[in-house]
């Protein structure tokens, strides 16, 4: 396992040293460092203890926390696509039939799909 190599901001590039404990395949290493990682979820969430102490601790800003952890960065992330799905959705409520005639024959061309 490897951490970061480098410092975040500062190194363009960074040197990880791996050591192994067993002789291993070449292709089998090579799959690990060429791979794909999992991904990885936030588990970050504020609980009622949490509340309570920022109340208790003057330093403590929980706005601040939240807008730079890791949940916040993968929502933010996702945002884009999320109003994606909005706008496409809008389009379709907003489709208006102005006569019962064609919301029948469009009825029928569905069930003949």
């Amino acid at each position: 396992m490897s951490g970061r190599a480098g410092r975040r901001g500062l190194d363009k590039k960074g040197s990880t040293i791996l050591m192994f404990d067993e002789k291993m395949e070449k292709d089998v290493a090579k799959a690990m460092l060429k791979g794909h990682s999992d991904n990885l979820l936030s588990s970050f969430y504020i609980n009622y203890h949490m509340l309570l102490n920022s109340q208790r601790l003057e330093d403590i800003d929980l706005e601040y926390i939240l807008a730079r952890s890791l949940l916040q960065f993968q929502q933010d992330a996702q945002l884009p696509a999320l109003k994606a799905q909005l706008a496409e959705k809008q389009k379709l409520v907003s489709v208006s039939f102005n006569q019962e005639d064609d919301l029948e024959t469009l009825h029928l061309l569905k069930e003949k799909l």
